[in-house]
């Protein structure tokens, strides 16, 4: 603030002196002011009244006439003999240009800085973009085939059921004829099939022919066969429940 002070003063002085100088030459070098270029409309006079007041008693020696252009060079002949300091020196001067320039860097090199770090984040925001369509695929594909999974499913459960269907129909026609022959024939025909074939047959009669049929069984086998017969009942006993 200080700074701009001083520099101010200086300037008004040496407008002030500037004026003085120019109106002490012009004055001395026997020019009216009012005939000077520049601020002669200033101080127009009256030549009538200034010849009524008092004729001169001498004629002077008239001055040559000199061009507007000469007076002002004459007068800033005059001013040139004084001189104004500098509001900087040179050292200042070149301290603030490189204090300008270094700050001017500093500013192209942070506008570079957030070049790049827009760049890296809008190619980071294509990136998140991308993956994002790409999940989205992904999770249609799967919903897809999931769907597909469950139709495949209940299509291989339908198959089972109706191959169970088939197969049970067919347990049950070698049941009843079974089960229409003599006790000790019909265990000799049941021990032509494996335990387990076996104790699906015997699922389908009740359960006390079932059972006089094992017991028609050698010791040898009976119990192969009583094991099949329970764990067919256990599976049939847990169908039901579910």
């Amino acid at each position: 603030m200080s700074k701009l002070i001083e520099i101010a003063a200086m300037v008004l002085g040496g407008l002030s002196l500037f004026a003085v100088s120019f109106v002490a030459f012009t004055t001395f070098s026997g020019t009216e002011l009012g005939d000077v270029a520049v601020i002669g409309r200033f101080f127009e006079h009256d030549d009538d009244a200034d010849d009524a007041s008092e004729a001169p008693s001498e004629t002077p020696p008239e001055a040559p006439e000199r061009t507007n252009a000469q007076v002002v060079e004459a007068s800033l002949g005059v001013l040139g003999t004084w001189h104004l300091p500098a509001p900087y020196s040179s050292n200042e001067l070149q301290a603030l240009a490189d204090e300008l320039k270094m700050r001017r860097s500093r500013l192209e090199l942070r506008r570079n800085d957030l070049d790049v770090r827009e760049e890296a984040l809008e190619a980071e925001k294509e990136l998140i973009a991308e993956r994002h369509r790409t999940l989205e695929a992904m999770q249609e594909e799967l919903e897809s085939f999931q769907s597909e999974l469950v139709l495949r499913e209940q299509e291989v459960r339908r198959e089972e059921r109706a191959v169970e269907e088939t197969r049970t129909q067919r347990w049950k026609g070698i049941a009843r004829v079974i089960a229409g022959l003599e006790t000790p024939v019909a265990s000799e025909r049941l021990k032509t099939f494996e335990p387990v074939e076996a104790a699906r047959i015997l699922g389908q009669m009740d359960e006390e022919r079932a059972t006089t049929l094992l017991n028609e069984l050698d010791g040898a086998i009976w119990k192969d066969y009583v094991d099949a017969y329970t764990d067919r009942l256990a599976e049939l006993d847990s169908a039901r429940s579910n």
